[in-house]
Order: C-alpha cells, then structure tokens, then sequence
C-alpha cells in the first residue's frame, strides 16, 4: 500500500462499510498514512480481517461492527472509538447496500434498507461524529455517493434515490458545518471493481458501460476512490467543502462519448495524430534546439 503522504498521519478516523469493497481500501491507505482507523462492517469475522491487515501496516486499529441505521448502535461505536483513541478528526461514510429490482416490482422492506442503510446510516454516523467534531473545532467528513446520484440507473430505484438523497445532505451539511471547522464533501464513483459490482451488475451492462462508455475504458480501482477521498479528508482540500467528485473515467462527461465510434464523429485528427503531424512540421533541429 503505497504513501503519498497527505498529511493525515496521528489523526483519528471512522470508515463506516470498511470490511470490504472501497472502504476496505480507504481503510488501508488512512493506515499506510499513520492514521488510527476504526473499522466498521455488519459482519464481525470480516471486520476483524482489515482490522489485522490495518496492524499489519504499523496502524492503529479498533473493530466497531454495527448497524449504521440503528442509532443506539452508532452512538456505541462513536463512543468505542472516543474511548479507544480520545478523538475523531475524519468520519468516511462508506455503508451502502443495493438490492436491484424494478420500480414496479420493488418492495417496501428492499426499499427501507437501501434508505436506511445508505442515506439513514450516513445521518446518524455523520451527526454523532460531528457533535464531538464541533467541540474541537476541527473535522473533516466524506460521504461516498454515486454517479447515480447524477444519472439514475435501471432496476434501482431505492439506490439511486439513497445517494441522490445524500448529495443533498452532504450540501447541507457542509452548509451547517463548515464555519465550525468541518469540511463536509462527497466522492461519487463511476462502475468500480467491488464485491457489490460483481455480485449485482451483469457482465454485459458493466463492459458496455466501462469499456464502450468510459473514455478511460475500464472500471476503477478500489484504490483509485480511496485516493481522492484521502486528498479531500487531507489540508490539501482546505477551501474545498458542499463538493462531489466524480471518480468515474469521463463516463459522465462523455454525452457524445462511445468507444467504437472514436475518432469517426468529426473529421478532426486524434490527439496522437496531430501530434504527430504537429512534430513533422516543426522547424526545430533534431532534439528540440
């Protein structure tokens, strides 16, 4: 797990989600960091796996199970964490569940679980962190939304609605805490190579997605994600709070975008061909003068 030295190290940080999938990467960098991480996941026996492989990287390391939509449990693990290590400095909210289905089809007790796991879950651990934040004056929240917050998605309604709700929240309460010294930001990945892309999305959706369109053509890496939410926890993100960014290979940006049409949509060179022909027209000697 490589360094990159953001500046985060002896501070304190709560990954909710973090026995797999994207947190479990965010978890392992914040420990190659030097930062002290609290995992959270529902099922302890997971849990107490990142929890070694965050000792491993010479962290400090507590395992916080819980149910994030149940109150009592998170105001426990809030408190573990406070009564393990004297302080929380970063909240990442990483809990989420997808249970696919069609609208017409969908079912309350699915619907309740996606709301209350991805958008619940994140109020409640995002307000007990923040009341003990607002008595040292500093924090720093992320909230791992989703490019469906931007786009929506077939087949899951519960979930889009979920992380739509969130970046709504996040923007409220970067609003309500950021003059209080907490920043409050969002990452929404793109398709990312996760336990729940793997186990929810068919094969043909997701090349056709990642490979046809993403201009990056292929899925992200876990890692990638856990990067940009480092960079925002860290004072490198100082003046940056109420923000989502997108970790998703231009798939968002590419309206006009498919692979197999590249190049074929105006009669303008590639990139690589106009560099090419730009080097063969130029008048500098051999080595650039």
């Amino acid at each position: 797990m490589p360094k990159r030295c953001y500046g985060l190290e002896g501070g304190v940080a709560l990954v909710t989600g973090s026995s797999q999938g994207i947190g479990r990467d965010i978890a392992l960098q914040l420990a190659a960091e030097g930062v002290a991480v609290a995992v959270n996941g529902r099922r302890p026996e997971m849990v107490d796996q990142v929890v070694t492989q965050v000792r491993a990287l010479g962290a400090r390391a507590l395992a916080v199970p819980a149910t994030v939509s149940d109150q009592g449990q998170v105001h426990a693990m809030v408190g573990a964490v406070l009564s393990e290590f004297g302080q929380l400095d970063y909240l990442v909210n990483c809990a989420g569940i997808s249970r696919p289905n069609r609208f017409i089809d969908m079912t309350e007790q699915a619907w309740d679980e996606q709301i209350n796991t991805n958008l619940k879950g994140a109020f409640l651990c995002g307000q007990a962190a923040a009341r003990h934040m607002l008595t040292r004056g500093k924090g720093a929240i992320v909230n791992l939304c989703s490019i469906a917050a931007f786009a929506g998605q077939e087949g899951r309604a519960a979930y889009v609605s979920s992380k739509t709700g969130l970046l709504g929240l996040t923007k409220v309460m970067a609003q309500e805490l950021s003059g209080h010294g907490i920043r409050v930001n969002a990452v929404s990945p793109g398709l990312t190579g996760t336990e729940m892309i793997a186990s929810n999305i068919p094969a043909a959706f997701r090349d056709g997605v990642a490979l046809e369109r993403t201009p990056i053509g292929r899925l992200a890496h876990p890692s990638e994600v856990a990067e940009v939410v480092l960079f925002l926890l860290s004072e490198g993100a100082s003046f940056v709070t109420g923000e989502s960014i997108l970790v998703d290979g231009g798939l968002l940006s590419g309206y006009f975008y498919a692979r197999s049409a590249a190049g074929n949509s105006f009669t303008q060179p590639q990139p690589r061909e106009r560099a090419m022909q730009d080097l063969g027209n130029s008048t500098l000697p051999p080595g650039g003068g």
